[in-house]
């Protein structure tokens, strides 16, 4: 199967996903927003935890669909075995060498496409989320407003605005974007602690070098 194929199939499974793949929730937004005292947690649920919470059940049904549909194309491999015209069964040449470099290299061709793959999906998959919670969002922005915080009011009001006359012709994937990474970028401030990246270690070159040695010395033994 070539690439070009592979990937329209991967695609139209994952458009699939998306649009049979839903989080049914019996609570109305007033019941949802009456749990929450503080506007900023309010906010990260719509614009955080909402939509993260939705990529990942979406990734779930999308690689358990992949991965069924992969089961059934190996079973047909190794347990189907087409005849010929004369009903006769076409047996593999025993004789056939085995070529490890062959092996290798397809394995790690399967392993590249397959992350390839992962990330191609994941990333059409954030901007459908991203654009339907936005749009959601707008679409009952009179009552998001009086929830959220008094700095944002101003920005979603002018948002908003546009998107009463423009519709979801507004919201192109840069546009989105641009607002999400407005939204993130003022929680992570906000929420300094909870979104405080991990300090990543400088190795000493020193205590690197030594390492090595001792690994080469034990490996020599």
């Amino acid at each position: 199967m070539s690439y070009h194929v592979t990937k329209k199939l991967f695609l139209q499974i994952s458009f699939l996903c998306m649009f049979t793949t839903t989080i049914n929730s019996n609570l109305s937004d007033q019941a949802k927003q009456s749990t929450y005292q503080n506007p900023w947690n309010y906010l990260e649920y719509i614009f955080v935890i909402k939509p993260e919470r939705e990529l990942s059940l979406l990734t779930e049904h999308a690689f358990a669909t992949v991965g069924i549909l992969g089961g059934l194309a190996v079973a047909k491999e190794y347990f189907y075995q087409p005849t010929t015209s004369q009903n006769k069964t076409i047996t593999k040449d025993s004789s056939t060498n085995y070529d490890p470099i062959k092996s290798i290299y397809i394995a790690g061709s399967g392993i590249m496409a397959a992350k390839a793959g992962y990330g191609l999906f994941n990333c059409v998959a954030k901007r459908y989320i991203h654009k339907k919670t936005l749009a959601e969002f707008l679409q009952k922005w009179d009552i998001h407003r009086m929830h959220l915080p008094t700095s944002f009011i101003e920005c979603f009001d002018e948002i908003a605005t546009l998107y009463k006359t423009q519709g979801d012709t507004l919201l192109t994937n840069m546009f989105v974007a641009e607002v999400f990474e407005l939204i993130q970028h003022h929680i992570e401030h906000h929420f300094e602690n909870r979104y405080k990246k991990p300090e990543t270690k400088n190795s000493d070159p020193i205590e690197t070098f030594k390492n090595c040695t001792e690994i080469w010395t034990n490996f020599k033994k």
